[in-house]
């Protein structure tokens, strides 16, 4: 998941990449000595703002700050640079999604002209807050400068004890700056993996845009559903199909 996450984030031009690690993350360096990025180590886990604390030193004023997750692996480019647009010296952005069932998402809360004004977690929501269908998914856009001032902000005052990246959208309001969103082309960029349920799910996802692409360059795949592609290939002759069951390795 980590590879797809560096991957889209490298295709993105100019970057620094940072990678936050905690418990047992020396196997995934030492498994990926490929990925290009600086390794940071988050000690203690005390939240999303915590883990962005780690790299606060290394963050530069005139930059923009991108956040991803580690765990949400098909975030889309089109969609990163969609959210990266949005953010100026007077503005930040993030990515929001509406879901049927937003049990156990924070919540996008905005004021009477439309305007987000606060994001409030799942446990200290109330329960007209928790009826609020547009959710957050955490990554978001910040000027670098901006950022350090409102990570020294935070506080771990709340239900979970932890420090909520989230609270710097209620510091961005008091300090008069606006709050842009965005939503992706697709849900599925945003959803994140914390069961084998949901890895299994993203993967099928994954595996049928793998043969859509190859299907809309000539390939006749006889059932998508039957098909894995685990890396890439760079050259597909005239009039190939693919039959069931097929697994393809490079």
């Amino acid at each position: 998941m980590l590879m797809h996450v560096w991957s889209t984030a490298t295709a993105l031009q100019g970057n620094d990449i940072y990678i936050i690690y905690g418990f047992g993350g020396e196997q995934i360096i030492n498994a990926h000595s490929e990925i290009a990025a600086k390794w940071i180590l988050q000690v203690e886990q005390l939240g999303t703002g915590h883990a962005v604390m780690q790299a606060q030193d290394v963050l530069e004023d005139d930059s923009i700050v991108l956040v991803l997750f580690g765990d949400v692996p098909l975030i889309a480019k089109a969609t990163l640079e969609k959210l990266i647009a949005k953010v100026s010296v007077q503005s930040i952005a993030l990515i929001t999604m509406n879901v049927e069932n937003p049990y156990g998402y924070g919540r996008i809360v905005r004021n009477t002209n439309n305007q987000i004004i606060k994001i409030i977690e799942e446990k200290d929501a109330t329960s007209e807050e928790r009826s609020i269908k547009e959710v957050n998914t955490g990554i978001m856009a910040v000027p670098g400068n901006k950022l350090k001032s409102w990570l020294a902000c935070l506080n771990n005052l709340n239900a979970q004890g932890e420090y909520y990246l989230t609270d710097i959208i209620q510091l961005a309001v008091t300090d008069g700056v606006d709050v842009a969103s965005v939503q992706p082309e697709f849900d599925y960029e945003v959803l994140g993996v914390n069961t084998k349920v949901q890895l299994h799910q993203l993967e099928r996802i994954y595996q049928n845009k793998q043969a859509e692409t190859l299907m809309s360059q000539g390939v006749t795949i006889r059932d998508a559903t039957r098909f894995d592609l685990r890396g890439e290939l760079t050259h597909i002759g005239q009039d190939v199909e693919i039959d069931v069951n097929v697994i393809i390795e490079r």
